[in-house]
């Protein structure tokens, strides 16, 4: 995985390592994972059991390792939070007109009992009463939106972000929920209008109060820079975050405390962003600020710190190996993954995920400087604890483990131990064609990746008629994925035509080797 920058509400977010070089972003709050029995889950700090044990419910369903589902846990929270706030208002203004709130409160009780079904339905009856009044109307419809929304159905909760936006435009927490889901399900221009519009309307109230409303004007821009980076906007995505991190280094100058670990996720998505468009210096000394303020926080607050400093240290390492700064990368790295070991120690389930990423990212560094002893040490832990959990949860972590073998397999070839190479290849190339009959979309690349590595193999080791299998395979392959995108695809497609006529010249078939050859001319244009 790579990294992609945070989408925050409210304010700025933490970071947390991923499986590859770099990082994947995800929201803090007030979710973290435990055992309980066998099963790993999430509890929430201030969310009542009931309505946790349906949250839990709920992600049980999804294809989730236990950092995605505390980040999504994070993120269901806060709209717990949002909608049980915005129940708790509308029942107050209803009793102080002297009305009869007891839809209101029933709502607000589901809520706390987990039953999202009835609270909605609570929802279904409160906008048939309310349709008349605009402004309640409004809170109707961002309520049962929120109710869509926990239940992890989104789709169907933009249309009720959108009527209570459109009733209530200048109602700030309806602009930022509208534009968070616009954005989760990728519908960029509707995001993108709706948060300038918010920012206008922040930079407005910043001007007018800064001390009040500074905070909200950072979170917008963080919001606006991560949509353009996404869509490769890029020089509107630095604007945007620049501005953010100018606005954060200030915040944190009058309260450290409060806004340091907001400005450090900043930089991180900044240099994410320089490291993205290959500005290595810009990219490096970002990094390395948002690595220094959370050295102090760690400092302060080991237990909540330490993640998001392993994680900017990930980054950082991805950098130095990208850039071929190897000693720097291993540093890092190896930083990293004594951060995590210690984590993991503690919360297995938590970390041990994480430190199987930088494990294999150390032992890039050191397959990439010819230390092989080192790396297939590294790699073979990162696959031992890929295989564990993958054994409790395959569809989370097989794909993962497939990304370990095939490093592994890499490394043998690379020193002729060819038998375990093959296995490594094979048994990488068996669970990615399982995946990628289920989601062909997400890894059909990746079985021709490994496909292509086992057909270089059998070239190797003279298995002809087994090596040109393999590179035919996965020629078939991207020839479907670049007939959909070419740019994305057809130079991957060419290497493996050229691998192909190259081993049908080492086996003297040499017509077949210029008919294959010529496609893969054509196929690099």
């Amino acid at each position: 995985m790579r990294r992609g920058v945070a989408c925050l509400l409210g304010m700025f977010a933490g970071a947390t390592p991923a499986v590859a070089a770099e990082v994947e972003q995800s929201t803090a709050g007030p979710c973290s994972p435990i055992q309980s029995g066998n099963n790993n889950v999430v509890n929430c700090n201030g969310v009542p059991q009931r309505a946790v044990d349906r949250l839990n419910e709920l992600l049980d369903l999804k294809d989730l390792d236990l950092k995605q589902k505390t980040a999504e846990a994070n993120e269901w929270a806060r709209r717990y939070f949002e909608v049980n706030a915005q129940l708790e208002e509308t029942k107050n203004q209803i009793t102080a007109k002297g009305e009869d709130a007891t839809l209101v409160q029933t709502a607000q009780d589901l809520l706390h009992e987990g039953k999202l079904e009835e609270a909605r339905k609570i929802f279904d009856r409160l906008l048939q009463s309310d349709e008349a009044n605009v402004g309640r109307a409004a809170q109707d419809f961002f309520g049962r939106a929120s109710v869509f929304a926990l239940q992890f159905r989104l789709d169907e909760a933009l249309p009720d972000y959108a009527k209570a936006y459109q009733y209530r435009p200048d109602d700030q927490r309806f602009a930022d929920a509208y534009a968070n889901a616009l954005q989760q399900q990728r519908d960029y221009p509707k995001a993108e209008s709706v948060l300038q519009e918010l920012l206008s309307r922040r930079r407005d109230l910043a001007a007018q109060n800064p001390a009040a409303y500074r905070p909200d004007l950072a979170t917008t821009l963080s919001n606006l820079g991560s949509l353009y980076d996404d869509t490769h906007h890029f020089a509107e995505a630095e604007a945007a975050l620049t501005e953010a991190a100018d606005i954060g280094r200030e915040l944190a100058a009058q309260n450290p405390a409060a806004y340091r670990p907001d400005l450090a996720t900043t930089l991180d998505n900044l240099g994410g962003l320089y490291d993205d468009t290959h500005r290595f210096a810009e990219a490096e000394a970002t990094y390395k600020g948002a690595a220094d303020i959370r050295r102090e926080l760690a400092a302060q607050n080991p237990a909540a710190y330490r993640p998001d400093l392993a994680g900017t240290l990930n980054n950082l390492g991805g950098l130095y190996d990208d850039t071929h700064r190897f000693a720097e990368a291993e540093a890092a790295f190896k930083e990293a993954a004594g951060i995590e070991r210690e984590l993991a120690a503690q919360n297995p389930a938590a970390y041990r995920p994480d430190l199987a990423g930088t494990l294999n990212n150390l032992g890039n560094v050191y397959d990439d400087t010819h230390r092989f002893a080192e790396a297939e040490a590294a790699f073979k832990e990162a696959a031992g604890i890929e295989r564990e959990l993958a054994a409790q949860n395959p569809a989370a972590y097989r794909p993962d483990l497939t990304t370990m073998l095939n490093n592994l397999g890499a490394l043998y070839d690379d020193t002729h131990r060819f038998a375990e190479a093959e296995a490594a290849f094979k048994e990488a190339a068996g669970i990615r064609r399982e995946l990628a009959a289920q989601n062909p979309a997400a890894y059909r690349p990746d079985l021709a990746t490994t496909l292509n590595n086992l057909g270089a193999l059998y070239g190797d080791t003279h298995r002809f008629a087994e090596a040109e299998a393999a590179f035919k395979q996965a020629a078939g392959v991207y020839r479907e994925l670049a007939a959909q995108n070419p740019a994305a695809y057809r130079h991957d497609l060419a290497r493996t035509l050229n691998n192909l006529g190259a081993l049908y010249r080492d086996m003297h078939r040499y017509s077949d080797a210029k008919a294959i050859e010529a496609e893969a001319r054509a196929a690099a244009k």
